[in-house]
């Protein structure tokens, strides 16, 4: 027996990503993000997930009959954009979260909990967007002796993990024994920043490469430290992921967050979830009243940490972009549009919001030669957008397509694939050779 929805995916994912296209995209505008530079009317060629050229396309190019050709008239080509704070779902909520992350132009994840079997997704997910994979996360509650530290870190290392992820940490100690370990194994740290160190010690470490959540700068009350603290953070060229979303929430009222885009994409178990979450934070307070002051509070402290982000863009820092999707209601993929928007409510402007969103991960990863850009000889995912997001950031959503993987998919595609995925199983007969073990169709 298997499943006929199984089967239809498998068919769909082979004939999508299964080799690579010739991909020309004509007469675009292309917004290439490791210059200040817009090009307009140009032919982008794509040969093998490459790009091949960028300008005029000449008839010597054109000799391929698997050529896909996409009419770029009116609209705009720029680098995917990676989600730099990510929370991997459980295994079998993996492929719609892939899913709803590609159909809004996310082919990058940075992962903050990776576990061992992370290892295996590329592998066993056609649709897995690129995964950047950080270790599992030190937290103040983790004991450890200064040779368990070092076991820890070395085990880390001969896994392959990119970075090492730093929730808290117990005391100083300890932190100096993570960063010495951090340095004999070659392995940055990046995460919060452990309020019992602080956001100079963290700076001097020299080894972490990015604060998130804006963390270390509400601990100070001077604002001459906090400028301090923000010029120590652009010299030790340490990046930021201020995860403005997952604050923004917070001021929200329940019917609101029900309505927002993608719910219709969630499993409705966690949903139910979700709705006792908020279900019993609301029943927290005994009149409506305080509901509505404690919703105001934090739409106050959310302009706190809007004017901080603000302050720090202007003194020179680094930004990565996440919505920090671990939150309930705030949509994988979708909310990527939305923290794109807090960005540039904070006065940000839109060519560095979208170099956030879409170069800066690479150029911390070292790897704009690949990826992050749009320049001949990379290897870039990209996005094909039919507004310009330069004229105003909520253009962002005006997806058409993506190029993934060195193929081109449409946004209605990958839709078409996720809502085929969301049916309801239904089982039928398929004639195979005899198996000595049941094939229960998963994959």
């Amino acid at each position: 027996m298997q499943h006929t929805f199984i089967l239809s995916l498998l068919t769909l994912f082979s004939s999508i990503l299964f080799g690579q296209q010739t991909i020309l995209i004509e007469n675009v505008t292309v917004i290439p993000l490791h210059i200040n530079q817009v090009w307009e009317e140009k032919d982008v060629l794509i040969k093998n997930g490459k790009i091949a050229s960028i300008g005029q396309s000449n008839d010597d190019d054109l000799f391929d009959d698997d050529i896909k050709t996409i009419d770029g008239t009116g609209k705009y080509l720029l680098p995917a954009f990676a989600d730099a704070h990510a929370h991997l779902p459980k295994e079998e909520a993996l492929e719609p979260y892939f899913l709803m992350n590609l159909m809004n132009g996310v082919t990058t994840l940075r992962s903050m909990k990776g576990e061992d079997w992370h290892w295996e997704i590329e592998e066993d997910f056609p649709m897995a967007p690129k995964i950047i994979l950080t270790a599992p996360p030190i937290s103040s509650r983790t004991t450890l002796s200064e040779f368990e530290i070092f076991e820890l870190m070395d085990s880390y290392n001969e896994d392959g993990y990119d970075y090492v992820n730093i929730q808290g940490v117990k005391d100083k100690a300890t932190f100096d024994h993570i960063v010495e370990a951090s340095k004999e194994f070659g392995l940055e740290l990046v995460g919060n920043c452990p309020s019992s160190v602080g956001i100079s010690q963290v700076c001097r470490s020299g080894v972490y490469r990015s604060i998130e959540h804006l963390g270390g700068f509400f601990q100070l009350r001077d604002f001459d430290a906090i400028v301090k603290a923000m010029n120590l953070t652009v010299a030790r060229n340490i990046y930021h992921c201020p995860t403005m979303e997952w604050y923004y929430t917070e001021q929200l009222d329940s019917d609101s967050l029900r309505s927002r885009e993608g719910t219709k994409y969630i499993d409705s178990e966690l949903i139910r979830r979700w709705d006792n979450k908020l279900v019993m934070y609301e029943s927290d307070f005994e009149e409506e009243d305080e509901l509505r002051a404690e919703r105001r509070k934090k739409r106050k402290q959310f302009r706190s940490r809007k004017n901080l982000l603000g302050a720090l863009y202007r003194q020179g820092g680094k930004l990565l972009v996440s919505p920090n999707a671990s939150r309930p209601y705030v949509m994988p993929g979708y909310a990527m549009h939305q923290e794109m928007l807090h960005l540039a409510n904070a006065g940000i402007s839109n060519y560095d919001v979208l170099k956030a969103a879409c170069y800066n991960l690479a150029e911390m990863e070292k790897e704009t030669n690949y990826w992050g850009t749009i320049k001949v000889g990379a290897s870039p995912d990209l996005v094909l957008l039919k507004k310009n997001p330069l004229r105003d950031i909520e253009n962002t959503k005006s997806i058409e397509g993506i190029i993934f993987k060195g193929k081109y998919l449409s946004k209605r595609n990958l839709q078409r694939i996720l809502e085929k995925q969301l049916e309801p199983e239904e089982e039928v007969e398929v004639e195979e050779t005899p198996s000595t073990e049941e094939d229960d169709g998963n994959e």
